[in-house]
């Protein structure tokens, strides 16, 4: 069984035994970092949508907020091994995930609306270095010639996490609430 499953699969993509586990880890990677994001990308564009008068500050935040970020992104790397950086800067994503779900479940209406608009900023700021820090550990985990075979196959994980993200949000969002799905996306 296995013998065929490695057939079908050397028919799709050219890998070679040596690199079935990197590339599956790399399509689960890819499926679950873009599945969180999709799952959060429609809450944050339901708050942009909800505060149209709000957007081109928030638009401006976002700016500001990556600028700082890339900063501290770049100080970062400079100093600390993908090997380390990589675990810190997903835990990092996570727990600000959590922060968030704490603040819309637990502090008064009032104090929402900034919280909403926070996690517009965040959502924004968390895509982008949620796809840079991913395809930059591709990088420096497979060579050139390796990267022109095997990351169509990668990229087709990323593509069933959207789907899977955007179905999950979809489906839910009513029943649980945005909030949970934060939980949910984290994960």
């Amino acid at each position: 069984m296995e013998r065929m499953l490695s057939a079908i699969q050397r028919r799709i993509v050219d890998v070679k035994p040596n690199e079935f586990r990197a590339l599956w880890l790399g399509f689960a990677f890819h499926f679950l970092i873009l599945t969180g994001y999709y799952i959060t990308r429609p809450i944050r564009d339901s708050i942009g949508a909800s505060n149209m008068e709000a957007l081109p500050w928030m638009f401006t935040a976002t700016l500001i907020a990556m600028l700082i970020a890339n900063v501290a992104f770049a100080a970062i790397v400079a100093r600390m091994s993908r090997r380390k950086f990589v675990p810190l800067a997903y835990g990092f994503f996570i727990f600000v995930f959590g922060l968030f779900f704490i603040a819309m479940q637990t502090r008064p209406a009032p104090e929402q609306m900034w919280i909403n608009r926070g996690f517009f900023v965040w959502v924004s700021v968390f895509n982008l270095f949620n796809t840079a820090v991913f395809w930059a550990f591709m990088t420096d985990l497979f060579t050139v010639e390796q990267g022109k075979r095997l990351y169509g196959f990668i990229a087709v994980g990323g593509t069933l996490g959207a789907i899977c993200g955007a179905y999950i949000t979809k489906h839910f969002v009513r029943d649980i609430g945005p909030a949970n799905l934060l939980i949910i996306a984290a994960a």
